[in-house]
C-alpha cells in the first residue's frame, strides 16, 4: 500500500490503458462469480480473499510496476534484478546453513514452519523465495548476457543451478532448463551462433556449470540424476499423485457444472487445505471450476496479450536480451502456476504484472 501511494504520481496511464481495460473486464467476472459462490454458501472469508487477490492486488501492482518502469532505466532495472537474484540464492544458502547448524528456530524469519530434508542424494526445503526464483532462474538462463560482468554471470548461474537442485521444487528445477532451451531457440531465430559457449553467455559460464557444479554437488552429497528422475516422475503424474487425484476431482466438478462455473469460494469433495477448502494447487483447472471456461478465458486475456506482443517481437527479430529475460521469466512463472498457487499470492503478482507493464510501456515510449 505504501509503494502504491508513492508510485501514483509516476504512473504512465497511457501505456496502462489496455491492461486496465482487461483488468476491468476480469474484475466484472470476479464479482459475478463471488456473488454466485456466496449464493451457494461460500464462506465470507473466501469472498474477501478473492477481492484482495483478484481485484485489488493487481491494481496495486499495475501502478507500482508502471512507476518502476517509468523511473528506472533499462540498465538500472536489470541491475535491480541481478541484485535480487543474488539475494534470493544467498537467502536459500543461509536458510540451509542456519537450519542444519542452529536449528529450525533460527530460520523462522523465512518460514513460519521451516523444514529441510536431505536423504538419498536429494535435498528439499520450504521457502517462499523459491517462487520468485522460478522467474529469476528462467530469465537468467534464457538471457545470461543480461549480466554484463562475466565473473558475476558465471557465479550467479552456478548459484541458481545449486539453489534449484536443492529446492525440491520441480517447477524451480526445470525453470533453468526451460530458460536455456527458449534462449537457445531465440538465438537460432535471431541467426546468432548456435555454439554452446555463446548460448550460455560465455565459455566461463560453461566451465563453471559443467565442471564446478558437479564437484560442489558431490561435496553437498546431492545426486542431480536422482533429482531429475523424481522430477520426470512428477511430470508424468501431472505433479504427483495428490495433484493427479485433485485434477480428476476438479474435472469432475467442471463436468457436473457444465463448464459454466460454480462460483468463487466453492470447491469439490477433494480437500487440500482444511483452513481454505476452496484452494487448490492446480490453479487454472480450479479457475475453470470456479468461473467456467468463458471466465477463465477472460482471466487469460492479459497474459495472451503479452505473449502475442512478445511473439511479434520475435518474428520481427526485435526481442532484446532484456525483453527475453522478462518474457522467459514470465513464461516459467506462468507454467509453474499450473501446479502451484503462486498466481494467487499477492507477494508473487509482480512476476505476472511487471513484464506486461514493461512491454506496453516500451511501445508507448
Amino acid at each position: 500500500l505504501l509503494c502504491f501511494a508513492l508510485s501514483t504520481p509516476f504512473v504512465h496511464f497511457a501505456s496502462l490503458r489496455t491492461l486496465l481495460k482487461l483488468h476491468f473486464v476480469s474484475s466484472i467476472v470476479t464479482l459475478i462469480y463471488i456473488f454466485v459462490g456466496q449464493q451457494k454458501g461460500a464462506p465470507t472469508e473466501a469472498a474477501i480473499q478473492v477481492i484482495v487477490i483478484y481485484i485489488l492486488s493487481p491494481i496495486l501492482w499495475l501502478f507500482i510496476s508502471s512507476a518502476i518502469i517509468s523511473l528506472l532505466s533499462e540498465k538500472m532495472l536489470m541491475a535491480w534484478f541481478q541484485f535480487y537474484t543474488v539475494a534470493a540464492v544467498a537467502s536459500s544458502a543461509l536458510f540451509y546453513y542456519l537450519f542444519l547448524t542452529v536449528g529450525p528456530d533460527a530460520v523462522r524469519l523465512f518460514m513460519q514452519e521451516p523444514n529441510v530434508t536431505m536423504h538419498d542424494g536429494e535435498a528439499k526445503a520450504t521457502m517462499h523465495v523459491y517462487g520468485s526464483l522460478i522467474f529469476l532462474a528462467g530469465g537468467m538462463f534464457a538471457a545470461p548476457n543480461a549480466i554484463p560482468n562475466p565473473l558475476l554471470r558465471s557465479l550467479l548461474l552456478l548459484a541458481i543451478a545449486i539453489a534449484s537442485l536443492c529446492s525440491g521444487r520441480s517447477a524451480l528445477i526445470i525453470a533453468p532448463i526451460i530458460g536455456f532451451v527458449v534462449g537457445f531457440v531465440h538465438r537460432r531465430i535471431m541467426h546468432e551462433s548456435i555454439r554452446l559457449t555463446v548460448a550460455m553467455g560465455g565459455l566461463g559460464s560453461v566451465l563453471v556449470l559443467l565442471v564446478v557444479l558437479p564437484l560442489l554437488l558431490k561435496q553437498l552429497e546431492i545426486n542431480p540424476f536422482a533429482i531429475l528422475e523424481n522430477v520426470s516422475v512428477e511430470l508424468r503424474e501431472r505433479g504427483g499423485s495428490e495433484r493427479s487425484e485433485q485434477f480428476v476431482e476438479l474435472c469432475r466438478g467442471i463436468v457436473d457444472s457444465n463448464g459454466i462455473g460454480v462460483g468463487h469460494g466453492i470447491g469439490v469433495d477433494y480437500l487440500r487445505s482444511d483452513d481454505h477448502p476452496w484452494r487448490y494447487e492446480l490453479v487454472w483447472v480450479a479457475t475453470v471450476l470456479r468461473v467456467g471456461m468463458f471466465g477463465a478465458a477472460i482471466y487469460c486475456l492479459p497474459f495472451l496479450y503479452y505473449i502475442n506482443l512478445s511473439f511479434q517481437d520475435v518474428m520481427r527479430r526485435r526481442l532484446s536480451t532484456d525483453d527475453l529475460f522478462f518474457f522467459v521469466g514470465f513464461l516459467t512463472a506462468f507454467i509453474a502456476s499450473n501446479t502451484n498457487p503462486y498466481i494467487e499470492g499477492y507477494t508473487f503478482h509482480w512476476m505476472y504484472v511487471l513484464p506486461l507493464v514493461r512491454a506496453t510501456y516500451l511501445r508507448h515510449s
